[in-house]
């Protein structure tokens, strides 16, 4: 039977059609070959497939598993679907979840990142997880004490999937050579491997498949030339000398948008944030039904996911209520909109069917602000893309949401000035506007044309300087590369320490609203501690809450010198969270003043730690254990000193500097 045709059948009995689409089919069909030949062949090369934005990626991951159940004839086990951020981890499993559910099969989808405490086995039928979880899963640190066969054993089995792979960069192309080192003994082992992007640079694939010539589709050698259509139109694309700042002030520029769904991207949350208040100061002095929405990696969780839900709504194919308008293009502005309890979080309203009571939420021009966080999982689109210049890779994926659906039309406006570089290499940034030029006369068709862009991108990357990793990098990379899943030698300090990125991140909690706590003592024998791995246990007490910020710091300090111990609910510390890369929340070796707090014993780190809970049911359950500390910043969850974070703009520019 046709993977495609069983794709086709599972997409129908969610309610959506799936649209075909020539590449997409053919990569099914290739794969399902790739699949079905496994037996005869001892070592499986990767598959690089390299489709453009917006084209249908992920259906092509999901393929194998998704066939494989239907037929009952399991090729592999199940799934490893390995995605660079939370967010889009979060998204993708319940995208998959929709599609198992309709089969009515019983499979499990799970999400592994550090947000997911209870599934402490590396093990689902279908696995979706973060780049560093899967890594620590493959080099067997993961929390699983010593029980090695688990996380190997859900791998080995398993097909696995590298999606949006070109969103790993660094300056030393570590995370990808990491990658590199995990696909040598994938493929040696026969574990069938899918590596998809739609804008890998050239330097970076020859990272990624060193020593392991991938199965490219499609063939890049043949011609790629798409025979389809499968987005809208970009109409125009202009080229400013400017500041995103300087073209708001322009002329009437907010009247001029009045009607249109308009997306800004900047390179640095500092810029978003001022853009935002720019425009927030603009709508309101001319009194106009406008929605300006902020979206950057340094909000809580729970604010971050509630505007992903309304951008998502306003800026792409969401249907009207009562009317059903919309589900095939954006619904027309103006309009109209409610909170709800439904899966979308909101009900939208055409002008036709507003009532009275939804016409208090009328949107005529939809503004959103955001930084890269919006270059992939984010389907969402515009009829304008203002969007700081920069490395060409980022800007195909950032073009991928203007005109996404067909029958739209957009225009995108590339704004180039002194200091849109930051935060990426500065020739790169340079590079990248200067082959912009080059092929100004060929625009936008140069930057929308899957064959063409490819070339464009390669050619920006002429000057990518990869640099030298640090020691500390060096001895992990050596370590994977000889560690399969062969050998039982295991060296548990380096596991200890080893990253799948250069830059560690912290995870920040932003206590802004009431911090519930509990008080807890330990309780633990040297047998129940040998039992319980490596988190000790405790017995809690009475739940509290604390409304004030000042008292919470009174409590820690006060509770640490009785001896008391203080734990956070783990759903309220996930909630109120984002990470920041450790460069950031260090200067000069100390840390910054947003991470430290004054507490009566001085001036401390508030450090949270995630401990083993004994509840009073006799169960285990996870929490957070709150202590005071002093010294360096490493690697953990902390929690943030409030009046560095706004809960409109989230982490206050000058707390980066």
């Amino acid at each position: 039977m046709s993977w495609w045709n069983i794709l086709q059948r599972t997409i129908a009995a969610t309610g959506k059609v799936l649209e075909e689409r020539k590449l997409q089919k053919e990569t099914i069909a290739e794969l399902q070959i790739t699949f079905e030949n496994l037996e005869t062949k001892p070592n499986t090369p990767p598959v690089l497939i390299r489709l453009p934005c917006g084209y249908g990626k992920t259906l092509i991951g999901e393929a194998p598993f998704i066939a494989q159940s239907i037929t009952e004839n399991w090729l592999t086990r199940g799934a490893c679907y390995v995605l660079p951020t939370k967010a889009l981890t979060n998204h993708h499993r319940d995208t998959i979840q929709q599609h198992i559910k309709s089969l009515n099969a019983t499979s499990s989808v799970l999400a592994f990142h550090g947000e997911e405490h209870a599934t402490n086995l590396f093990y689902a039928d279908f696995a979706i997880s973060t780049f560093d979880t899967f890594t620590c899963a493959y080099a067997r640190s993961s929390r699983t004490g010593h029980h090695l066969e688990f996380p190997a054993g859900t791998i080995v089995t398993s097909y696995v999937v590298f999606d949006e792979a070109h969103m790993l960069q660094d300056e030393f192309a570590y995370s990808h050579n990491i990658m590199n080192k995990m696909l040598r003994v994938l493929s040696a082992s026969g574990v069938p491997t899918i590596v998809m992007t739609a804008t890998m640079p050239k330097p970076i694939e020859e990272v990624v498949f060193d020593g392991i010539p991938p199965k490219c589709i499609p063939n890049f050698q043949q011609d790629v030339t798409l025979k389809e259509k499968y987005r809208g139109e970009i109409e125009k694309v202009l080229l400013f000398e400017k500041t995103p700042q300087q073209i708001i002030h322009e002329g009437d520029f907010i009247k001029k948008c009045l009607g249109k769904r308009v997306l800004i991207i900047c390179n640095t949350v500092s810029t978003a944030q001022s853009v935002y208040e720019e425009l927030q100061r603009k709508i309101k002095e001319q009194h106009l039904h406008a929605l300006v929405l902020l979206l950057h990696s340094r909000l809580t969780k729970a604010e971050r996911l509630k505007r992903e839900m309304l951008s998502r709504c306003l800026m792409s194919r969401k249907k009207c209520t009562i009317c059903g308008k919309g589900e095939i293009k954006p619904l027309s502005l103006p309009i109209y909109f409610i909170s709800s309890t439904s899966e979308i979080g909101y009900e939208l309203f055409c002008e036709n069917c507003a009532s009275e009571e939804t016409r208090s939420r009328r949107v005529d021009s939809v503004f959103v602000v955001a930084t890269q966080v919006v270059e992939a999982g984010l389907d969402i689109t515009s009829d304008l893309l203002i969007t700081e210049c920069a490395p060409l890779d980022s800007l195909v994926q950032r073009i991928g949401r203007c005109a996404r659906f067909l029958d739209e039309k957009g225009e995108i406006i590339l704004a180039y000035h002194d200091e849109a570089w930051s935060p990426y290499p500065k020739k790169l940034a340079e590079n990248a506007w200067k082959t912009i030029k080059k092929y100004q006369n060929d625009l936008p068709n140069a930057l929308t044309d899957f064959a063409q862009y490819k070339e464009l991108i390669d050619e920006n990357y002429e000057v990518f300087e990869r640099q030298m990793p640090f020691e500390e990098l060096r001895t992990y990379l050596s370590y994977l590369e000889g560690c399969g899943f062969s050998t039982f030698n295991i060296d548990w300090e380096v596991l200890r320490l080893i990253r799948a990125r250069p830059n560690v991140s912290l995870v920040l909690i932003a206590p802004t609203v009431e911090i519930l706590f509990y008080e807890a003592k330990e309780d633990y024998t040297q047998a129940e501690l040998r039992k319980s791995g490596r988190y000790r246990r405790y017995i809690l007490s009475s739940s509290k809450k604390m409304r004030s910020y000042t008292d919470f710091l009174d409590i820690v300090s006060k509770s640490h010198k009785n001896g008391k111990l203080l734990l956070l609910d783990c759903d309220f510390v996930a909630e109120h969270s984002f990470s920041l890369t450790e460069r950031y929340a260090v200067k000069e070796a100390k840390p910054k003043d947003f991470l430290v707090h004054q507490t009566g014993l001085g001036k401390y780190l508030i450090e949270l730690k995630l401990v083993r809970v004994l509840v009073p049911d006799g169960a285990t359950a996870y929490f957070y254990l709150a202590f005071p500390r002093t010294g360096t910043v490493w690697e953990g969850t902390y929690l943030l000193n409030p009046f560095f974070y706004d809960e409109e703009l989230g982490l206050k520019a000058g707390a980066r500097e």
